[in-house]
């Protein structure tokens, strides 16, 4: 595989690039390429061997395929429960595999190499804001000529260490291939905001909120593909308490109430909250109704721009006018 001279999108850096990785993934996997984003690229630092990436490079394809089988594994499970059909999960799992590329970056000394913006993020040529728990993995950006936003799903391994394949590798590509996180919620995570389970309503959803359900949305979406357990009072990211969990439902119910949030909604309290992410029916049912706001979620992830309560509402009838 030959490399070539680029820059890094988000930091003008410059680096070395494969160019274009998905023909190799179709070649060493024909029958699972179809699970993966639709562009991947690596960049790496000039300091990191080239022996040192193409070892990366070619084990690559194999942890990706135990990835998919994985995926394959509980995807039959959606449908032997009743709770999506084959066509339906099908369709979640690979029709929007184009609209996050994924962006994996050999750093020197790890982590994604974020410079600090000195204006507003939004006004920035490119940029990246890293996740909040995981400063390596995060949303990078670039401005096109009409002053859009190309975005890409950043992934390096964590600062002092090497790739982590089960969180660098599997988690990341379950988001860009079918889970994709939208700039503006990785933005707006890293300000504070009131819980929300101390909202009354719907009409106190300010757009903070959203944007944290649309993230939540995402991140249980790919626990729930993978069997991710996490630590926390519900073994979900995110939702970490009960009380949060059940207001995120009822209030997705509220929004979307053709998804399934309701029936989310009295699984997760027969358990009091607490999911076996594993291998508990409840896990299923609570992703069966994050996943159907995916595809929505999909047409709208280059933006600052937060939808709206009324997008929302009007994305449930959409969806559900459609036949899978």
């Amino acid at each position: 595989m030959e490399f070539q001279d680029t820059h890094l999108p988000w930091n003008n850096a410059r680096v070395r690039s494969t160019g274009e990785l998905y023909p190799y993934f179709t070649e060493k996997l024909p029958n699972q390429h179809y699970y993966l984003p639709l562009s991947v690229t690596l960049f790496s630092d000039s300091e990191i061997e080239k022996s040192a990436v193409l070892d990366f490079l070619e084990e690559l394809p194999f942890r990706l395929e135990r990835e998919i089988c994985l995926r394959n594994t509980r995807r039959q499970r959606f449908v032997s429960l009743g709770l999506l059909s084959d066509r339906e999960i099908h369709h979640i799992l690979t029709g929007h595999r184009h609209v996050q590329p994924w962006a994996l970056y050999y750093s020197q000394h790890g982590g994604l190499d974020i410079i600090a913006q000195d204006s507003d993020v939004e006004d920035s040529p490119w940029g990246a804001v890293p996740c909040t728990s995981m400063l390596n993995h995060g949303v990078a950006w670039r401005k096109t000529p009409k002053n859009h936003h190309q975005i890409w799903l950043a992934t390096a391994p964590k600062e002092g260490h090497d790739w982590d394949w089960d969180s660098d590798i599997g988690h990341e590509s379950a988001h860009s291939g079918f889970a994709p996180i939208p700039l503006f919620a990785q933005a707006l995570l890293r300000t504070e905001i009131t819980p929300l389970d101390s909202l009354s309503s719907i009409q106190d959803l300010n757009s903070s909120h959203l944007a944290r359900m649309s993230y939540i949305y995402s991140e249980i979406a790919v626990v729930a593909m993978r069997g991710e357990e996490r630590n926390t009072d519900t073994g979900l990211p995110v939702v970490e308490r009960p009380e949060e969990l059940y207001a995120f439902l009822e209030f997705s119910h509220q929004l979307m109430p053709d998804f399934g949030f309701d029936r989310a909604l009295i699984a997760c309290k027969r358990v009091s909250g607490q999911i076996d992410v594993k291998d508990s029916i409840e896990i299923f049912v609570l992703a069966a109704s994050v996943m159907r706001v995916l595809p929505q979620i999909s047409q709208v992830i280059n933006s600052f721009g937060i939808p709206t309560i009324d997008w929302y509402k009007s994305a449930s009838t959409y969806s559900s006018a459609k036949n899978f």
